[in-house]
């Protein structure tokens, strides 16, 4: 290979590199915010009035559900940069047991 395309391969090699880092934390901090809205919503929930509770609680399953999917692709993207374990991200990515209403 010549020193030009291995410069080329190179520069093709960072920039998927780059490309995989970015989408890994825009997936994080989605899921952050995801987790952030389910504790609000968890926290207002008592304080909700009855007839709006089962609201509240639709919406905190719904959102359970996209933060599921969200800590999903955050595993699969890991994946795919090589980190194979996962452990720690039940630690650091908590999602809470949908509400039973």
């Amino acid at each position: 290979m010549t020193r030009r395309a291995e410069d080329a391969h190179a520069s093709l090699l960072e920039e998927i590199a780059e490309a995989k880092a970015a989408a890994l934390r825009r997936i994080a901090e989605r899921l952050d915010e995801l987790l952030g809205e389910l504790a609000s919503l968890q926290a207002g929930l008592d304080a909700a009035p009855c007839e709006a509770r089962q609201s509240v609680v639709s919406r905190f399953n719904e959102t359970r559900e996209q933060a599921r999917l969200q800590r999903w692709f955050l595993e699969v993207q890991r994946e795919a940069i090589g980190l194979l374990r996962h452990e720690s991200l039940d630690e650091f990515y908590r999602v809470p047991a949908p509400i039973r209403d």
